[in-house]
């Protein structure tokens, strides 16, 4: 199923040494709730990229803005990224305005020293 929904969220596709990837991500939760209490303070970010072929030290969401708390390997072998949701919300309630989505850019460094970028936007409820 991720794969299906996250291909309604394919952001590009790259051709990398005869390898073809579509950089998908899919972003949980779907909406952020800025004020909720959340019983987990994570932001997942799956890719369908296979774990093996990053480099995942290298890997950041919005050029590194937003630090990576942890990546692993799925149970279909393809790279997730968890990231700090307070994290996230203290950046966007320090804005000016109030913004009525967030996106988050995740750029993948491959273990060849290739890489791509994929993004994916979500609602933000206040």
């Amino acid at each position: 199923m991720l794969r299906s929904v996250a291909t309604a969220f394919a952001v590009s596709a790259a051709f990398l040494l005869g390898n073809v990837f579509a950089l998908e991500i899919q972003v949980s939760p779907a909406v952020l709730v800025v004020k909720a209490k959340a019983a987990c303070d994570c932001i997942t970010i799956h890719t369908g990229v296979p774990y093996d072929t990053t480099a995942p030290e290298s890997v950041t969401v919005n050029g590194a803005n937003i630090a990576i708390v942890g990546t692993f390997a799925d149970n279909r072998g393809d790279l997730v990224i968890k990231c700090s949701r307070s994290e996230v919300s203290d950046k966007l309630e320090s804005t000016e305005e109030r913004p009525s989505q967030a996106t988050f850019v995740v750029t993948v460094t491959f273990a060849d020293g290739s890489s791509d970028s994929g993004s994916q936007t979500i609602p933000v409820k206040w």
